[in-house]
């Protein structure tokens, strides 16, 4: 249903009698359609004809059989549509929570990562510090650990 088709309908409501409506059936046999808070009949029927007051109250009538399938159809349609969104809507939530825990998941094992480069950090302090102490001391005259200690402070290379 599209806009202008709605604002029909509107329309045609907004023109008739404001409801509640009742009908009642006379003694003639005529049915009186009427809001219970007027004094008055809005329309009358009998014998396959109809007559009505206001004659917004006649279009109102006269295409209720067409707008309120419309506006059945419509609302039907637009509860698929929601029921769609809210599906799509969990899905999407289910995938943030997932998404969510799984950045959790990745600063927890970056914190574990900094954890141990921190301690191995430490550690090549201590071993660093080890080894500039080789080299200003000759501990073992056969084998000359400060030459040892030197290159492993270079990186391996020799002088």
């Amino acid at each position: 249903m599209n806009v202008e088709q709605l604002q029909v309908i509107k329309e045609r409501v907004a023109k008739a009698t404001p409801g509640p409506w009742e009908s009642e059936e006379t003694t003639e046999g005529h049915i009186d359609i009427f809001n219970p808070n007027q004094d008055y009949a809005i329309c009358q029927t009998g014998n396959e004809t109809y007559d009505c007051l206001n004659d917004g109250d006649t279009e109102f009538i006269k295409h209720a059989i067409t707008d309120v399938p419309s506006l059945v159809a419509e609302v039907e349609r637009l509860k698929i549509e929601l029921d769609a969104a809210c599906i799509a809507n969990n899905t999407l939530k289910s995938e943030k929570e997932a998404l969510e825990f799984q950045l959790k998941v990745s600063i927890r094992h970056a914190e574990e990562l900094d954890e141990e480069l921190e301690a191995e950090v430490a550690e090549n302090e201590l071993l660093r510090e080890a080894l500039e102490f080789y080299t200003n001391v000759d501990l073992y005259p056969d084998e000359d650990l400060s030459v040892i200690a030197r290159i492993a402070l270079a990186g391996g290379e020799a002088n």
